[in-house]
């Protein structure tokens, strides 16, 4: 039998034992998935990961973040790790604060613009306050598009039209 990492070999009528290129299956070759064939002498496919994601145990996994930098996780402000798949010295966001990122400023704890859950109107949108409290989550069709008009986070049609002048008439 061949010692571990090789492959006995039969060629012109001889066997030996031939080491291997790569181990059998799937692996991580730096930042590349690497599929080697089960007698480990031969790499069937190489797959780059992306700029996004790191190879790890031959999947290539989306970054949480870029390493090294001051990110917003779980409503806490924290450092990305070496590896960018997780994040270190979390610190949580105080009552009533999320933690807001905002592109090319640091993150930092922000008063909440609403409470989580509450419905809302963005606009002529309705909408619920995102769990976070950080704004409006997904916005619901434009009211208007039913001739109706956003309150309370609900359609709710008109009482009046707006760019009609109200009047009274016999004290009514």
């Amino acid at each position: 039998p061949c010692p571990s990492g090789s492959t006995c070999v039969q060629e012109n009528g001889a066997a030996s034992c031939t080491p291997w290129v790569c181990t059998p299956g799937v692996s991580c070759d730096g930042n590349a998935v690497v599929t080697c064939s089960t007698s480990g002498l031969t790499v069937t496919a190489t797959t780059p990961c992306g700029a996004d994601s790191v190879c790890v145990a031959g999947s290539c996994i989306p970054l949480l973040c870029e390493p090294g930098t001051t990110v917003c996780h779980q409503g806490a402000i924290a450092t990305c790790n070496a590896t960018g798949l997780g994040v270190t010295d979390p610190v949580p966001c105080g009552s009533g604060t999320y933690c807001k990122a905002t592109q090319g400023v640091a993150p930092l704890c922000a008063p909440m613009v609403c409470t989580p859950g509450e419905a809302l109107c963005s606009g002529d949108q309705p909408a619920t306050c995102k769990p976070d409290g950080s704004g409006p989550g997904v916005l619901a069709a434009p009211c208007s598009e039913s001739g109706e008009v956003c309150s309370g986070g609900q359609c709710v049609a008109l009482v009046c039209d707006p760019l009609q002048p109200v009047y009274c008439k016999d004290n009514a």
